[in-house]
């Protein structure tokens, strides 16, 4: 008893077909083919149906050998591919093959296969419950490419872009940053008091010619209020409306 492989390649040979030939019209590549041929793969059994129905009809009589093209321009309306029919709400029937293919630069080793609209059957219409089930399907899809899942409170639809951004939800990054800014102010709390309680502490006094400008006064107290240094700095620039001290006299 022959194997499935050669079965296969003796009905191409018998057809004197190429391997490319076959593969071409069977929609496979050229070493997928070798490998089946070989007993080297085992294929699934739509594949082998197409190869076997690529080189014989629903009779065993062999069929004349494929027709390749290689423009679009030159494809006869009636022939086209399985995208094509399905746009038309139909599709090749149970035991039709394709009867040529299209290959182009584009997709050199995956050629299109090219069935007869006239023997293509309509495509089965999906029931109200397939339907739903697709579109749940689809939501599903698209929130798995679009949200995701915060590490910390839990929340399953927070946009990947925060995810990416903070590492979780937005809530939740707001309440860190509240709680760090709590933790920073009562540790500047600390040291300020920490600071003021240290006889020996003394405060640095300046004036400038700015909010962001040069240093034009500087003055060293104690926390008691004595001034243990002060002087005036020529600035470089001028001073500001806002900086002058206002004239009393």
């Amino acid at each position: 008893m022959m194997s499935l492989g050669i079965e296969v390649k003796k009905g191409r040979i018998d057809r004197r077909w190429q391997q490319e030939d076959l593969a071409e019209a069977a929609g496979i590549s050229r070493k997928y083919l070798s490998q089946i041929e070989n007993d080297r793969v085992d294929p699934r059994f739509s594949i082998v149906k197409m190869a076997t129905l690529t080189i014989t009809d629903q009779r065993g009589w062999p069929m004349p050998a494929p027709v390749r093209y290689t423009r679009w321009e030159d494809i006869p309306p009636h022939l086209q591919t399985r995208t094509q029919l399905a746009r038309q709400g139909l599709r090749p029937a149970r035991d039709q093959g394709p009867v040529a293919t299209m290959r182009n630069q584009l997709r050199p080793a995956a050629p299109y296969a090219l069935y007869d609209i006239s023997q293509a059957i309509p495509k089965r219409q999906a029931t109200p419950a397939q339907r739903a089930a697709l579109a749940a399907t689809r939501d599903r899809a698209y929130a798995l490419r679009h949200y995701g899942t915060c590490s910390i409170c839990g929340d399953t639809e927070v946009p990947r872009e925060d995810l990416e951004r903070f590492g979780q939800c937005g809530p939740c990054a707001e309440a860190e940053e509240a709680a760090l800014r709590t933790e920073h102010r009562a540790e500047a709390v600390e040291w300020a008091r920490k600071v003021l309680a240290d006889p020996h502490a003394v405060v640095l006094d300046t004036e400038t010619t700015d909010l962001d400008g040069e240093v034009i006064e500087i003055a060293v107290l104690t926390m008691a209020g004595q001034t243990l240094y002060e002087s005036l700095v020529q600035p470089k620039g001028a001073i500001s409306a806002g900086a002058a001290a206002p004239c009393t006299g």
